[in-house]
C-alpha cells in the first residue's frame, strides 16, 4: 500500500513539472518574440533614420555645391547661371552620400558681373585716394550736387566733407570692404542720398578694378611748340578762327581771347606748367559727330571743319603736316597732361567733343598721365598733383567723354554762371567740388549713358535642393548674396528644411 502511494505521488509530481515547463517555454517564447520584434523595429527605424540623415546631409551638401557652382561660373568671366532676376532659373544635379540631389537657383536681386564687360568701370565717379576726405563739397550749403550713375570712393567720406549733399540718380555708392570700418562709415553717411532700390554698401571690387585702364596711342613725337605754338589763323564763313593741330606741346598753347579750334586728334602737353584759361578764352576741341554731345558753341569757330583746317596753306603747317597727320582723329579730341602740366580755369569756355574709343569702354577727353596706362612716351603726373584748378564766375568746362586721372586731383568751382560738365565719368585721386550757396546746379557728372551701369557689389540668390528620385519630398532652401568680385564671398541669410 505504501509503495503504491509513493508511486502515485511521483506521477503527480511529474505532471506538475511538465505543466511548469510548458508554462516557462510559453513565457520565454512570448518574451523572445517581443524582443525579436523590437529588434526588428529598431533595425528598421535605424535604417530609416540613416536614410533620412543621409538625405538631409545630401540636401545640405547640395546647397553648398550649388553656391560653389555659381562661384565657379562667375570666375569664368562670362557667367551663364542665375545671372539676373529676369534671366530665369538655372539648375544642376549632384550625387552626394549615395543620394541624387537636384538644385534650382533664382536670382532675387542684382546681376552677375562679366569681367569682359566695360560696365564694371562705368562709374559716374571713381575717387582712388585711400585717404579720408578725398571728396569735398564743403563750400556753401543748399542745392545738392547731382551725379547720374554710381560712385566708388576708396577712402572714408564723412558728412562734414559733404556740406552740399551728393545726390546719386540711378546708381550705387560703394567703398572697398578692405577699408577698416567700411560698413559703419557708410551707414553714418547721410549726406549722400541714393534712389530707392539702389545700394550704399561695401564691395570686394578693388580700386584698380573700378577705375580700369586708360588706353591711348603712344605719345606724339611731332613737337609743335616751336613752330605752331601760336596756331594758324583761318577764315571760314568770313570769321577768323585760331586753329591748333594735334601733336606734342612743351608750352601752354597761347590761345587768344577770341575763338580757338583744336583739330580732332591726340594732344600731349608735357611739363607745360600752368595753362591758364582767362580773358573769356573760348576753345572748341574736335569735330562733333556724336548726337548726344552738347551743341557746337556759337562763336567764330562754329563753322570750322577738320578738312578746312588740314587744307591750310600756312608755311609752318605745311612743313609739319605729314608729322601731324598720324595723330588726327575723325572726331573729338583727347588731351593728355604729363609732368607738371595743369589746367587752371579763371574765365572762359572749353568744350571737348567725344573722340573715338580707341579700345576704351568709354572714350577719353582728358587724361592725366600715370604709371600703368596704355601707351608709352608719357611723363607721369605726381600723385596728388592738380590737373584742374581754379574756377570762378562765368567759366564753362564741357567734357563730353571721360576725365581719367587716377593719380591727380581736380577742383571745380560752381556758381550760377559756371558750368562744369563731364558726361563720361571722372576717375581722379581727389575731387573738390567747390560751390557757393547759390551754385552747384552747373556741376553735371554722369556715367556714359550708352554703357550699362556698373553691376552691384553682389547678387542675391535663392537655392532649393530636392531628392532627384522623387522618393522623398524633403527640400532645403537657402538665400544668400554672392560677391561679384574676388574672392566671391557667399553670405547666407537664411537656410531651412521643409
Amino acid at each position: 500500500m505504501r509503495r503504491h502511494m509513493l508511486s502515485r505521488l511521483r506521477d503527480e509530481d511529474a505532471g506538475v513539472s511538465l505543466v511548469i515547463a510548458l508554462l516557462f517555454i510559453v513565457v520565454v517564447g512570448i518574451f523572445a518574440d517581443a524582443a525579436l520584434t523590437k529588434a526588428a523595429d529598431v533595425a528598421g527605424s535605424g535604417a530609416q533614420i540613416k536614410t533620412r540623415t543621409q538625405l538631409q546631409y545630401a540636401l545640405d551638401g547640395g546647397v553648398e555645391r550649388g553656391f560653389q557652382d555659381l562661384v565657379d561660373d562667375i570666375t569664368t568671366g562670362a557667367p551663364a547661371k542665375c545671372i539676373s532676376a529676369g534671366a530665369g532659373a538655372s539648375s544642376g544635379t549632384f550625387s552626394l552620400n549615395g543620394q541624387s540631389v537636384s538644385y534650382t537657383c533664382n536670382t532675387l536681386a542684382g546681376r552677375a558681373a562679366n569681367s569682359g564687360d566695360g560696365a564694371t568701370t562705368n562709374y559716374a565717379m571713381v575717387v582712388t585716394s585711400p585717404n579720408a576726405s578725398s571728396v569735398n563739397t564743403s563750400n556753401g550749403v543748399g542745392t545738392s550736387v547731382g551725379f547720374d550713375g554710381s560712385m566708388y570712393v576708396a577712402g572714408k567720406l564723412t558728412n562734414s566733407d559733404v556740406a552740399k549733399p551728393i545726390d546719386l540718380t540711378g546708381g550705387d555708392f560703394v567703398s572697398p570692404v578692405s577699408r577698416a570700418n567700411c560698413a559703419t562709415d557708410l551707414s553714418a553717411l547721410t549726406q549722400v542720398t541714393i534712389d530707392t532700390g539702389q545700394l550704399k554698401v561695401c564691395t570686394e571690387q578693388t580700386v584698380a578694378q573700378a577705375q580700369g585702364t586708360a588706353i591711348v596711342p603712344n605719345a606724339p613725337t611731332a613737337v609743335l611748340s616751336s613752330t605752331l605754338l601760336s596756331g594758324v589763323d583761318i577764315v571760314t564763313a568770313g570769321k577768323h578762327c585760331h586753329v591748333f593741330y594735334p601733336g606734342k606741346y612743351l608750352n601752354a598753347a597761347p590761345v587768344i581771347s577770341a575763338t580757338n579750334y583744336f583739330v580732332s586728334g591726340l594732344y600731349y602737353f608735357e611739363n607745360i606748367g600752368t595753362w591758364q584759361i582767362d580773358g573769356d578764352d573760348q576753345i572748341t576741341a574736335g569735330a562733333r559727330t556724336v548726337s548726344t554731345d552738347v551743341p557746337v558753341p556759337s562763336n567764330d569757330c562754329a563753322s570750322m571743319t577738320d578738312a578746312a583746317a588740314m587744307s591750310s596753306t600756312n608755311a609752318a603747317f605745311l612743313l609739319l603736316k605729314s608729322s601731324i597727320q598720324p595723330y588726327v582723329y575723325t572726331n573729338g579730341a583727347t588731351w593728355v597732361f604729363g609732368g607738371n602740366s595743369t589746367l587752371d580755369f579763371k574765365k572762359g569756355t572749353v568744350t571737348l567733343f567725344t573722340p573715338p574709343a580707341n579700345g576704351n569702354p568709354v572714350p577719353l577727353n582728358l587724361v592725366g598721365a600715370y604709371a600703368g596706362m596704355g601707351g608709352s612716351g608719357y611723363t607721369n603726373l605726381a600723385t596728388g598733383a592738380g590737373l584742374i584748378t581754379g574756377g570762378s564766375n562765368n567759366s564753362t568746362l564741357e567734357l563730353n567723354a571721360k576725365l581719367f586721372a587716377p593719380t591727380a586731383s581736380i577742383a571745380v568751382f560752381s556758381t550760377n554762371n559756371t558750368v562744369a560738365a563731364v558726361r563720361g565719368g571722372i576717375v581722379a585721386y581727389t575731387v573738390d567740388l567747390k560751390a557757393s550757396a547759390s551754385g552747384s546746379g552747373g556741376i553735371l557728372v554722369s556715367a556714359l549713358g550708352t554703357v550699362t551701369d556698373p553691376p552691384p557689389p553682389f547678387r542675391t540668390v535663392k537655392i532649393v535642393t530636392t531628392d532627384s528620385s522623387g522618393a522623398n519630398p524633403a527640400t532645403n532652401t537657402a538665400v544668400a548674396t554672392i560677391s561679384n568680385f574676388s574672392p566671391y564671398t557667399v553670405k547666407v541669410y537664411s537656410w531651412r528644411t521643409a
